[in-house]
């Protein structure tokens, strides 16, 4: 069911030990957020309030101080390959084409053998719109080609979940807009559900169905947006520009706030 939730985070907290001459960071203070099934959501607030530690506790990468992870109603600490992260940079092997990239995981995963892994990879090179380049080495493709090829890895092991750490944050404009477009088709046609970390809110807005804001670090879930907006969504219309103008004003308002921005 549409509504039935796929991924919960549960009074999520972390902190960094300190060592010699470096203090302890309380990171995250007391986050739960649910995801539905099949839903894009996003999430903003100030540089250092700890989105990408959140996305890398959902995704197995980071224990939390205190809290847990829902997938379903089953309790995870480390989901795995059931929830795929894509990060800001692509990090593509340089020396593995596009197609043997993107079968690597399966390679890792599955145990099967590399043709196997490689006719699967192909048909998720197809998906984000890469047909023609497999053999071509990651230096051969633009930061936008780049950033498909990382999505279509995450693909490939079949993920419940798949969180999106800024993914398009070093591109030109041009190709952000594009990428954008095309991650919201590709969400469409797999009914995925993804959670997109951003610092852009004309990107969140343009993207989610909900934006979820925290605050300066220790990072807490402040406030949750309904966009409420059908896709495809035009970023003039009065009411895109209405939730952009709310939610950039409470970022505005944090990062003056006492502490804010820390």
């Amino acid at each position: 069911m549409r509504n039935e939730p796929e991924l919960r985070l549960i009074g999520l907290s972390k902190t960094f030990p300190g060592r010699k001459g470096v203090p302890e960071v309380r990171a995250l203070e007391d986050i739960s957020l649910q995801l539905h099934r099949g839903e894009l959501a996003c999430l903003v607030g100030p540089s250092g309030c700890g989105k990408t530690t959140l996305l890398r506790i959902a995704a197995g990468l980071e224990r939390p101080s205190e809290g847990k992870v829902l997938l379903g109603e089953e309790e995870v600490s480390f989901p795995g390959g059931q929830v795929g992260l894509v990060f800001q940079q692509s990090a593509l092997f340089p020396w593995r084409t596009a197609l043997r990239n993107v079968s690597f995981g399966l390679e890792m995963r599955r145990g099967r053998d590399r043709r196997w892994a490689e006719e699967e990879a192909r048909d998720f090179l197809y998906t984000v719109g890469m047909e023609g380049f497999e053999r071509r080495y990651p230096r051969e493709l633009s930061g936008g080609m780049q950033q498909r090829v990382a999505i279509a890895r995450s693909l490939a092991v079949r993920p419940r979940v798949l969180l999106l750490d800024e993914p398009f944050g070093s591109l030109d404009a041009q190709s952000r807009n594009s990428l954008q477009e095309f991650l919201v088709e590709l969400w469409g046609r797999t009914g995925l559900t993804m959670l997109f970390v951003t610092h852009n809110v004309d990107e969140a807005v343009f993207l989610g169905e909900r934006v979820f804001a925290m605050t300066p670090r220790p990072g807490r879930l402040h406030r949750v947006y309904e966009v409420g907006l059908g896709y495809p969504r035009d970023r003039t219309s009065p009411a895109f520009v209405e939730i952009r103008r709310e939610i950039l004003s409470y970022l505005s308002q944090v990062e003056k706030a006492p502490g804010g921005g820390s």
